[in-house]
């Protein structure tokens, strides 16, 4: 009677190691997953879109307020490219840059560029396309300007904003640099995909599932 009792409770503590595993695992991959800390689609909120070329040294800015931290990981943007002004050499460059009185500081925190010839310009033209740039740490609450250039063009690409009615991005504002930089009353379309940095809860959570499993080899 004593060893089913036994075996029973061996059995239990199984159980209970194997749910921590589990959760464990479900909670990392969580913590590791891809998130949107800022955006402004303009296919949910406008009712017509507008295309902004990018003309003879011009550049387009969206400022933005991160709503969470992490570890940036990509930019994708609402552009596409005129193949009759595009040079296939000369690519989209996009940064992140710090902000000054509110409008980008050309201060580069982070970059990445996207080539006329990439596969993504093969969609549709009104369609988000993604850039791969530098890792740089994101905070919470701070804010940032994505801004966009492709020197050496003349209405080479166009990144498309709202205008006339839809709901505005109230994080930030369009910025077009002619000289200087100027803020917009349209927003583009951007959205700023971070690795997250795990809440506290989150962690708790982890770390609780690890114990458990360690409880459980010692016993």
């Amino acid at each position: 009677m004593r060893r089913i009792r036994r075996e029973r409770f061996h059995g239990r503590l199984t159980g209970v190691g194997l749910l921590a595993a589990l959760c464990t695992l479900f909670l990392v991959a969580e913590v590791s997953a891809e998130t949107i800390t800022a955006e402004y689609d303009i296919f949910a909120v406008y009712a017509t879109v507008w295309a902004q070329p990018f003309e003879a040294g011009r550049r387009y800015a969206q400022t933005f307020t991160a709503e969470q931290s992490g570890t940036l990981l990509s930019i994708a943007l609402v552009v596409d490219r005129d193949l009759a002004n595009n040079p296939t050499e000369i690519p989209l460059t996009v940064q992140l840059q710090s902000l000054s009185a509110g409008l980008p500081s050309d201060t580069v925190l982070a970059s990445g560029s996207i080539a006329p010839t990439d596969p993504q310009f093969d969609q549709y033209y009104l369609s988000w396309k993604t850039v791969s740039i530098d890792a740089y740490p994101i905070v919470v609450g701070q804010t940032y300007a994505v801004v966009a250039s492709a020197l050496g063009t003349d209405e080479a690409y166009n990144w498309y904003s709202k205008q006339h009615g839809g709901s505005a991005y109230t994080g930030g504002a369009m910025c077009v640099y002619s000289g200087t930089w100027a803020a917009q009353a349209d927003d583009l379309g951007f959205r700023v995909n971070i690795d997250p940095i795990p809440e506290p809860a989150t962690l708790s959570l982890v770390a609780l599932g690890g114990l458990a499993l360690l409880r459980r080899r010692r016993r």
